[in-house]
Parts: C-alpha cells; sequence; structure tokens
C-alpha cells in the first residue's frame, strides 16, 4: 500500500513539473486531478480541475470529476467556501505565472498576496525577490507583547549568536509594526536578530513564509502587562498612544481602566492571531513566556539558540546574559514583577480584562493569565 502511495506521489510530482514547463498543459492538469481525487486530497483536486477548466470549458468528463470533489468536500465546508477556496488557489498559480512572465505587474502581485491569504497556500521565496535560488541567512525575529521582556531577550540572543541587529518596520511608536518588505530584502542575505511587536496578519505570514523566518513568539501574563504600561507611559512614553497631558489627569484606577478598554484588545488579538498560525502549522513558532525567561534565562536562550538550530555552551548562554543585562538602557527593564497585576487590578477591572477573550472560545488563553 505504502508503494503504491509512493508511485502515485512520483507521478504527481512528474505531472508539476510539466505545469513549471507548460502551465496550459491539459492533460497534466486532468491526471493531476484525478491522482489528488484519488488519494482523498478533494482541495488539490478541485484546484487542478479548476484549471483545467480554464484552458477547456467544455470537457464534460472534467465537469463530472470536480463536481465529485465539490460534492466530497460538502460535508466539511460550506459549497460557497470550498468555491472561494479553489479559486485562490488557481488564482495563486495564474499570478505566479503572470509574475514569471512580467515581474513587474504590481496588480499580479497584489492579486497574489490575497489569493495567498484566502487560499491558505503558503507563500514562496520567489514571491518576493526575484532570483528565488538566493540563499538566505538565518533570522531570529522576536514576535513580542510590548513590555514582555522583549529588548532583554532581543540582546541576550545578539550576544549569543552575533548576528547583526535588524529593523524590520518602516516606523515605529503608534505604528503597527507590520513586516516592511524592502527592509527586510536589505538584510535578507546576512543573520539578523530582531524585535518587533507585530501580530501574525496574512502579510506578516507570507513574508515569513517566503524567506524561511521562523518566529520567536514572546508573551506575558496581561494584568502584570497592564501595570508595566501604566508604570512606562508615567514615564513618558506616550508618544506610543494618542494621548498626551489627558494621561496625567488620570486616576490611578481610571490609568488601568484605559488600558485594559483600550490598548488590551490588540494583546489578545496578538495572541490569537498566533496561536491559530501554530495551530495551522502555517509557521514554525516557538512561543517563549515571560515568566521563564525572568525564572531560568539559560534555559530560556537554550530553548531558543536550539530552535534556531544552534549549539552553544553553558559558559556563552552565561556570557550573552550578561553583556545583556550590563546594559540597562538597551534592556529597558523595569520592576518586572510576576503577579502585580492580579494583586493591583480590582475584581471588576480583571473581569472586564477576561471579557476580551470571549470572541474566542477556541483560544486557550491560561497561558497569559486569562
Amino acid at each position: 500500500m505504502l508503494a503504491v502511495a509512493g508511485q502515485v506521489e512520483k507521478a504527481c510530482a512528474c505531472f508539476e513539473e510539466v505545469l513549471l514547463l507548460d502551465s496550459y498543459n491539459l492533460k497534466a492538469c486532468y491526471n493531476l486531478g484525478a491522482m489528488r481525487l484519488s488519494t482523498g486530497d478533494m482541495a488539490a483536486a478541485v484546484a487542478m480541475f479548476d484549471r483545467a477548466l480554464a484552458i477547456d470549458p467544455h470537457d464534460e468528463e472534467i465537469r463530472t470529476l470536480r463536481s465529485k470533489a465539490l460534492t466530497s468536500l460538502a460535508g466539511k465546508r460550506p459549497l460557497e467556501e470550498i468555491q472561494l477556496h479553489s479559486h485562490s488557489r488557481k488564482e495563486v498559480r495564474d499570478c505566479r505565472n503572470e509574475l514569471a512572465i512580467h515581474p513587474g505587474n504590481k496588480i499580479a502581485k497584489a492579486k497574489l498576496m490575497d489569493a495567498l491569504a484566502l487560499s491558505k497556500m503558503p507563500a514562496e521565496q520567489g514571491d518576493f525577490m526575484a532570483d528565488a535560488d538566493t540563499a538566505l541567512g538565518n533570522h531570529a525575529l522576536i514576535a513580542c507583547m510590548q513590555k514582555s521582556g522583549s529588548s532583554l531577550l532581543f540582546e541576550m540572543i545578539h550576544h549569543l549568536t552575533g548576528w547583526e541587529k535588524a529593523f524590520f518596520s518602516s516606523a515605529y511608536f503608534q505604528n503597527e509594526q507590520e513586516l516592511d518588505l524592502p527592509s527586510i530584502l536589505e538584510v535578507v542575505k546576512t543573520d539578523t536578530v530582531t524585535q518587533q511587536h507585530c501580530r501574525a496578519t496574512e502579510a506578516n505570514i507570507h513574508i515569513m513564509q517566503g524567506l524561511s523566518i521562523r518566529p520567536v513568539v514572546l508573551v506575558r501574563n496581561l494584568a502584570d502587562v497592564v501595570m508595566s504600561l501604566v508604570d512606562y507611559y508615567d514615564h513618558g512614553a506616550l508618544i506610543n498612544t494618542f494621548l498626551d497631558a489627558e494621561w496625567f489627569n488620570l486616576s490611578p484606577a481610571s490609568k488601568c481602566d484605559y488600558i485594559i478598554d483600550h490598548v488590551m484588545p490588540w494583546y489578545v488579538g496578538f495572541y490569537t492571531s498566533w496561536r491559530r498560525v501554530e495551530a495551522a502549522s502555517r509557521l514554525d513558532c516557538l512561543f517563549v513566556h515571560y515568566e521563564e525567561m525572568i525564572a531560568d534565562k539559560p534555559g530560556t536562550l537554550r530553548k531558543v539558540a536550539n530552535f534556531l538550530g544552534l549549539e552553544k555552551s553553558i559558559d556563552a548562554y552565561d556570557a550573552a546574559i550578561a553583556a545583556a543585562e550590563g546594559d540597562k538602557a538597551k534592556t529597558r527593564f523595569n520592576k518586572g514583577i510576576v503577579g502585580r497585576g492580579a494583586a493591583s487590578l480590582d475584581n471588576a477591572q480583571q473581569a472586564r480584562l477576561k471579557q476580551l477573550t470571549t470572541p474566542f472560545p477556541s483560544i486557550d488563553f491560561s497561558p497569559i493569565g486569562l
């Protein structure tokens, strides 16, 4: 049985190679669709039959097989979603074919990004670089909550690896720190370490998939984050908000209320986005918790190094930690007290913080205290 499955996959690979050379090869589209149908990969079968019908819209046998594949899928997903998914997979291939001929076609590039998002197909290096065979550097991207100890982790990884510090956002402060492709392409061949407050948006996912960036996702108990943000804003970091002197007119309780109501929704979205990416295996992520990092810096750094495929000595971990902790201005480490939020927020505030998670029943928020 395994031998038969292996032969089918080899045959599929051959037809895929044919389509790379001749994207309008009807026989290859038909055979590949039929094979995917036989193996039970109905979504791939529908996508290939759609491609075949784009070449010959009048082929009744292909229409029949496509209908069979759609019927098989209908019990799992709404028909409209299946058709959208199938259309998007075809759109991905069409856009890639167009960009191979006309790489400067901005409309095709935009349509490709939309189709990748809708189809959930992984992005490829060639979607972002003209030379798809360019050797890429190693990239340690810390996707982090603000006030989660990210500057400390950033400095520790930098000192451990010696990799260049890089910044992948086009702007900071109130700006949403989306990954900025031109900034990344400037250093894509170099080994880098980056710290960025970014969610797992479709655009960010595509860039990380295509350029082989594996994120380290740093999270922290949200009640503690609330109190840390109060300190941060009290010490002058209001440029990160849309507040000004209003902040200093608020009572201590009102400051916490503001952060819970207006800032914490971003944090809940951050955590949800990365957990969903992890669950769907769309990116290889490593979750690191502030609490475990503070309790065991060498162990946390070893965990990150293993994730990045690095072998380092105990002395190297100790040296990196000492170097990072030796510069308080760069790490911006404040009180960092675990459990401070639960002790400081009243019951109503803690309940309101918890309520932010109700739209996401499939996500376990207990690792961040909710």
